[in-house]
């Protein structure tokens, strides 16, 4: 008979019984056993295979994984106790996080596994549902671990924005906060002072908001990357100068204005220099717009969108300086201009080189809307 390996039956399934096979005849007669192609390899071959990596190997393996499908990590330690170790032991290399989401039953899922950083992911775009009354409770059971959420996608109804008065000291370790109001355009909801965020914010989305502490807040914000600030009513120019002239690290600034928004700011003061700034958004009324347009420089900018909501007739005399303050000047730059009934879009591009010279934009002095 041939020796038993076995190797090849572990990880048998129960039941399952490993018996030597029988050699062929011409084998028992001659005493040599013919030789054969590899079988093969079993279901318990396999599972051996990959017993045998090393656990920098599968450390590797589990980042592709991760990369991928990040929220679902707990299937890969429910596989063994091995791959659980290795989990457990690199959660800092694999960033793992929990993910509060609707429908997730947030208090056992943080009794049940260790103390890593909370994603809660509740609404946060008008394509997506706001929470339900049980999605409230459970938002605030996250909540109470205010030093371990690291991102929040919110959608505040009026019922949750009254249970958001329990929070109690900052969100100390929060990098990522979109917030947007479930009332109607043109209406707005405002947050307790108590939703505060420390320096460690890199993104910030907030759509139809009121916060009053935003500006002392975004002063100390310096980290921030992506600013976005929209259907607002006003936002006082010299305290927001103040907040992204810290801001060094910025990339993208959006600022949509209300209609309503009618006090125009000053344009005198110190311009705000933002040197990572890369695209700017900038909607509302023709002389609030200006008014932003002056103060900033912005010297690596790469794509501009303005978009004005009253005048029929733009000066974009302002708009023309502030380009000739940036670097677009120096290369090849495409403007795509778009005109409606109420406002005129302006984006510019750097597409791949052509005739398009730098004096292109010089002729640019009004922008008319069609009849």
């Amino acid at each position: 008979m041939y020796p038993l390996n076995p190797s090849q039956c572990r990880g048998s399934p129960p039941g399952h019984r490993c018996v030597p096979a029988q050699a062929p005849a011409s084998a028992r007669l001659t005493g040599t056993l013919p030789l054969q192609p590899d079988p093969v390899p079993s279901e318990c071959s396999r599972i051996v295979a990959i017993g045998r990596l090393s656990d920098e190997v599968l450390l590797n393996v589990f980042r592709y994984y991760m990369d991928a499908s990040p929220r679902f990590w707990p299937r890969l330690v429910h596989v063994c106790r091995k791959w659980r170790h290795i989990v457990f032991a690199s959660q800092w290399a694999l960033h793992l996080q929990l993910f509060c989401t609707p429908g997730t039953p947030v208090f056992e899922t943080l009794d049940r596994w260790p103390a890593l950083p909370i994603v809660m992911e509740y609404g946060g775009s008008p394509a997506l549902d706001p929470p339900t009354p049980e999605d409230e409770d459970n938002i605030m059971v996250a909540l109470k671990q205010s030093d371990r959420i690291s991102s929040i996608s919110l959608t505040v109804t009026s019922s949750l924005r009254e249970k958001l008065f329990a929070i109690e000291g900052p969100l100390s370790q929060l990098e990522y906060l979109v917030v947007l109001s479930q009332d109607q355009v043109g209406m707005r909801l405002t947050l307790p002072s108590t939703f505060r965020w420390c320096t460690r914010l890199r993104s910030l989305h907030f759509t139809r908001v009121i916060f009053p502490p935003l500006p002392q807040l975004l002063y100390s914000s310096r980290k921030l990357v992506d600013l976005r600030l929209h259907e607002v009513a006003y936002l006082p120019l010299e305290a927001l100068a103040n907040a992204l002239s810290q801001m060094t690290q910025l990339r993208a600034l959006s600022l949509h204005f209300l209609p309503t928004a009618s006090l125009v700011p000053s344009s005198s003061g110190e311009r705000v220099f933002l040197p990572s700034l890369a695209h700017l958004d900038l909607r509302g009324i023709t002389k609030y717009l200006e008014g932003y347009l002056t103060r900033i420089d912005a010297p690596c900018l790469g794509d501009i969108e303005i978009t004005t909501l009253d005048e029929p007739i733009f000066d974009a005399s302002s708009l023309c300086d502030f380009i000739g303050r940036t670097k677009m000047q120096q290369s090849h730059r495409q403007a795509d201009i778009l005109f409606s009934e109420r406002s005129v879009s302006v984006s510019l591009s750097q597409p791949a080189p052509t005739h398009w010279m730098e004096n292109t934009l010089l002729p640019l002095t009004k922008f008319r809307h069609s009849q």
